[in-house]
């Protein structure tokens, strides 16, 4: 866990390699897939965003156009219009810059690719929220849904895509997921019910702010 923290310091520092081949033979040229008919997307985020990419050695590659594709786990690079999916078991982490349309604020969001992780097909996207001892990991996966829908006397199939997170906690080699709630953390955490005599869980913000304490602890 410190040295990933380290890695995700030193994108912060401008330390870069030089981009050169990482997105070279190892990885898959693919077309860029529309989904005109389907409401929704399959990505995590519509548009391109600009970010860096981490590989198993430690080498760091920035300013690479991206986009996770949350639906069918993976990461694609648009390198000067040509579409690569990333082969994951090369690379260790990425980062995607957000920007905030209302304040022009930037949100960096870390992920790691894990090779394993309990209940995934692998490899598998996390977004590393909190790091530490004990890290809190988002999970986003975007599902297809067709459904009959029947709309004056005739029935229309409606295609959508849904995305859904989940929470989990990293600490002392397990992995527990967590809920937006008291009851899901004292039930894997029963120690910590000193922590919300002057605290909640409502909010993402709120899970964060709890596994920085058990960090500080």
């Amino acid at each position: 866990m410190r040295k990933l923290f380290l890695l995700f310091c030193l994108v912060s520092t401008s330390a870069y390699s030089q981009l050169g081949n990482v997105l070279g033979n190892a990885n898959e040229v693919i077309r860029e897939k529309k989904y005109e008919e389907i409401d929704g997307s399959p990505y995590l985020f519509k548009s391109w965003l600009i970010g860096v990419l981490i590989d198993s050695e430690g080498k760091v590659f920035p300013d690479l156009l991206m986009k996770y594709d949350s639906y069918k786990e993976r990461l694609e690079v648009n390198q000067s219009g040509k579409i690569l999916e990333i082969t994951a078991s090369f690379y260790q982490a990425f980062t995607l810059n957000e920007v905030d349309e209302s304040s022009n604020e930037i949100k960096i969001h870390k992920f790691i690719i894990e090779k394993s992780f309990p209940g995934f097909k692998n490899p598998v996207f996390l977004e590393l929220l909190a790091d530490g001892k004990n890290q809190l990991l988002k999970k986003h996966t975007t599902y297809f849904l067709q459904e009959n829908v029947t709309s004056y006397g005739s029935t229309v199939s409606k295609k959508r895509f849904q995305t859904k997170s989940a929470y989990y906690i990293r600490y002392a080699d397990k992995v527990v997921e967590v809920k937006l709630s008291k009851g899901s953390i004292l039930e894997n955490f029963p120690n910590q019910s000193a922590y919300f005599k002057s605290n909640k869980i409502k909010k993402e913000v709120d899970l964060i702010k709890f596994v920085d304490f058990l960090n500080m602890e």
